[in-house]
């Protein structure tokens, strides 16, 4: 871990312990202690050690400010209760969402209902502003809310689709098969909400192509000899993805077993390995195949 991560990872645990004392919560199954968005910031330097005092720690102030806003989006995330609520108030055939018009018919009661974890997540929200706005940059913090806009939408945009298409198989007494390709169908056609559940990834990899790319450093290199590795990023991001629905699906009861063993999905995750393994073998600087390939292993 270079010395600005361990910085950041210190700023994250001492902002868990205090808000961990003013309520009796467990805020750490909330936090990702991968730093993932730490390391798609640093990807793209070889030495963090080259950068100036001054800038290194407002960098680190911008970074500890993207995870501290990630673990309030982990505590507003769609929880396993509501989700079978969702399901279960769904009449087979109904449709939530219309794929054409990007927009919802309704949303479901409960988002409505102020709970601890949306308090705790809008706690987290404003400590990170803090972090944020000492980096000083108004372009790189508005991009933040918007990405931080788009995983609110995405996500509920997502589990609304899997809540109706979850019901009407439950409903319909359909065999697996027939939800392996409805699910595989569903993810197809609906790929924007599903990785803009995780813009926010995204946008910590271009800020970090944005610093970084071509800095005068040692460690840095020519834009030019690398143009932004979109497919990379995708594949990551989709990878996490799939991750996160897997994950969920896991958690959920015994009746949605159905959810639990997905072909597509770990299908889809080989593919997705396959493709990193080419094209991060193609990136001409040593260190950053090393960097990428560290990142491969934290998302897969």
């Amino acid at each position: 871990m270079n010395p600005a991560a361990k910085q950041v990872s210190y700023i994250l645990q001492q902002e868990l312990k205090y808000l961990s004392g003013l309520y009796h919560y467990d805020l750490k199954k909330f936090f990702d202690p991968r730093l993932l968005h730490c390391a798609n910031i640093f990807a793209f330097l070889e030495d963090s050690s080259q950068l100036g005092k001054p800038f290194m720690e407002k960098l680190v102030n911008l970074v500890a400010g993207i995870e501290l806003l990630s673990v309030g989006t982990n505590l507003h995330n769609f929880n396993i209760g509501d989700f079978i609520k969702l399901a279960e108030s769904i009449n087979p055939g109904d449709s939530l969402y219309n794929a054409d018009s990007g927009t919802q018919k309704a949303l479901f009661k409960s988002e409505q209902k102020y709970t601890v974890d949306l308090l705790f997540g809008d706690i987290f929200y404003s400590r990170s502003v803090i972090y944020l706005l000492k980096y000083e940059e108004q372009n790189i913090f508005e991009s933040i809310l918007d990405s931080l806009k788009s995983v609110h939408k995405s996500r509920l945009i997502t589990h609304q689709i899997l809540s109706e298409v979850s019901n009407n198989i439950k409903s319909s007494g359909s065999s697996n098969v027939d939800f392996e390709t409805g699910l595989q169908r569903l993810l197809e056609d609906n790929m924007v909400p599903v990785l803009g559940v995780n813009s926010l990834y995204k946008t910590s990899f271009l800020i970090g192509w944005g610093l970084f790319a071509g800095i005068d450093v040692q460690g840095g290199f020519d834009p030019g000899q690398l143009q932004f590795p979109y497919e990379v990023i995708n594949d990551f991001i989709l990878g996490k993805a799939l991750n996160d629905l897997a994950g969920f699906f896991k958690a959920l009861p015994g009746e949605y077993f159905f959810l639990k063993k997905i072909k597509y999905m770990s299908e889809k995750k080989a593919q997705i390995r396959n493709r990193l393994g080419i094209k991060i073998s193609g990136f001409k600087q040593d260190w950053l195949r090393v960097n990428f390939r560290s990142l491969e292993r934290l998302y897969l």
